[in-house]
């Protein structure tokens, strides 16, 4: 009698067990459908010191929002920067005082993002790619012109950084190019705006 009641005890308790398993799965199904999925998205992107005038990136996430790639350019236009004739020699033969300066530069990359966390409001994406960049080689002239020697200086770059998708539509995003760094010797920071389609 003893064994049986046992028995049955622990049937009772199997049963608890299994729906107290069955009510946290669909808790986690019902937190997981809830959360922020990774979406394709368009952003402006810029590095203030090599391409102030910034470019334009584009994430694409496929079906299943796990993976995606992106491309980036930052094309730039040494001509803007000051005092900066942007004609190829020096025509008014002014005599030159040093050579070898790079003004600004363009980037352009392209890799994979993933999303890593993600809650009701928000979903963290790194990204990593590989690319060029391209910076126009200048002499500078007496009066403070710079002029372009006609040379190019080449470099490849890694890039890497992290995006923010948030609910309202908007992202940011902060990354980082090894070839800024190299060139300017600064940390070689990026950091950008977007809004996802």
């Amino acid at each position: 009698m003893f064994g049986i009641e046992a028995v049955n005890i622990t049937e009772k308790e199997s049963i608890e067990i299994e729906k107290e398993r069955q009510k946290k799965k669909e808790y986690r199904l019902a937190l997981k459908q809830g959360r922020m999925k990774a979406e394709s998205q368009i952003g402006y992107l810029t590095n203030l010191t090599a391409h102030p005038c910034g470019g334009i990136n584009y994430f694409n996430f496929n079906d299943l929002k796990k993976v995606g790639i992106y491309i980036d350019a930052r094309p730039t236009v040494s001509f803007l920067y000051d005092d900066n004739h942007s004609s190829i020699g020096n025509s008014y033969n002014w005599p030159i005082t040093s050579t070898g300066h790079i003004l600004w530069t363009s980037v352009f990359n392209a890799g994979f993002g993933v999303p890593i966390i993600s809650d009701k409001s928000s979903v963290f994406i790194i990204y990593a790619g590989i690319g060029q960049s391209r910076s126009q080689i200048h002499d500078l002239s007496e009066p403070g012109f710079y002029y372009s020697s006609g040379l190019v200086l080449t470099k490849l770059n890694l890039n890497l950084g992290i995006l923010i998708q948030t609910n309202s539509k908007i992202s940011i995003q902060l990354g980082f190019d090894s070839a800024v760094r190299k060139i300017y010797n600064t940390p070689g920071f990026n950091f950008g705006i977007g809004c996802n389609l």
